[in-house]
């Protein structure tokens, strides 16, 4: 086995919290790479984190610059999908054959699990189970501020209303246990199925929804939650513009964004969205209405007089 395993480094903590959560992160490898490679027996592993702040040499012949700056870092889902393609480059070089047996974990950094946690994940993956995704607790507030859990569970909706057969046949479960925590894994031989475009915090949903799309098996583990997690940089603004990525991912209009939000509300009236939240998906439905009949009105032909 060959296995790649990246921690992307999202902090909002700064350059102080940044080095805690890179020094966090060696130390447990540092401490488990052996049993790692004795228990599952791996041939080779390359673990590293993503730091969207530095240059980085992603494989022998690729190497990306990144911004300096933390406020002007490179989206999440573009790291990640840059790490893949440049992981599949160093296959390649090898051996091509050998993405057959090669296997790619990714945990988020920014403290928001429990490193150990990788190892569950480890131990579904495999040719049977090519996609393995945590399960947070669904007791807890999967380590999130106030409200952004409960949007994920409307999000979690949203997939389970476009992909209802693919997840009551194939999973045979009727609801989702997760959809979004920042702990899975791929087989990287599967990965010319699944058409991953993320650029920003769109990529659990991503990979979900590619998968669901793609017919491919998909497990599920439970993972853990850090005892201690530092701030997320993921903004209320981001939430909308995940929405707009899933409604292009779904295939889903506006306006049938804003049925299944009503839906939604009615039948999990317990899980309470913000109003916020629920207006600005409103309002984009209704700044879409207005810019097609606009462009309505100016491609009419003129009157006869």
């Amino acid at each position: 086995m060959h296995l790649y395993i990246r921690a992307p480094m999202f902090t909002a903590g700064g350059k102080e919290v940044l080095d805690q959560r890179i020094s966090a992160f060696y130390e447990w490898l540092k401490s488990k790479l052996r049993f790692l490679k004795s228990e599952f027996s791996i041939d080779y592993i390359q673990a590293k984190t993503i730091v969207p702040t530095l240059e980085i040499e992603l494989s022998g012949d690729v190497r990306v610059i990144f911004p300096k700056t933390y406020e002007h870092l490179v989206p999440k889902g573009l790291c990640v999908r840059l790490e893949l393609l440049a992981i599949l480059d160093e296959i390649d070089h090898r051996d091509l054959e050998r993405r057959s047996d090669s296997y790619f974990i990714q945990i988020d950094g920014s403290g928001a699990f429990n490193y150990d946690s990788i190892i569950p994940i480890l131990e579904k993956l495999g040719h049977q189970n090519p996609v393995v995704l945590g399960v947070r607790d669904p007791q807890s507030s999967w380590g999130m501020g106030p409200g952004r859990k409960e949007i994920e569970l409307f999000e979690k909706f949203l997939l389970e209303q476009k992909y209802s057969e693919q997840i009551t046949t194939r999973l045979r479960v009727t609801e989702l246990p997760d959809a979004q925590a920042g702990c899975w894994g791929i087989h990287l031989g599967r990965l010319k199925e699944l058409p991953l475009t993320a650029r920003k915090y769109g990529l659990e949903f991503d990979l979900i929804a590619s998968a669901l799309a793609a017919g491919l098996p998909i497990s599920f583990v439970n993972v853990t939650l850090a005892a201690v997690r530092t701030a997320s940089a993921f903004t209320p603004r981001d939430s909308l513009d995940k929405m707009k990525f899933i409604r292009h991912k779904l295939g889903y209009s506006v306006d049938e964004i804003v049925q299944l939000l009503d839906e939604y509300l009615r039948k999990y009236a317990e899980r309470i969205l913000s109003p916020e939240y629920v207006t600005s998906i409103r309002d984009q439905a209704s700044r879409r209405r207005i810019s097609e009949f606009d462009a309505q009105v100016i491609t009419m032909p003129p009157r006869d007089r």
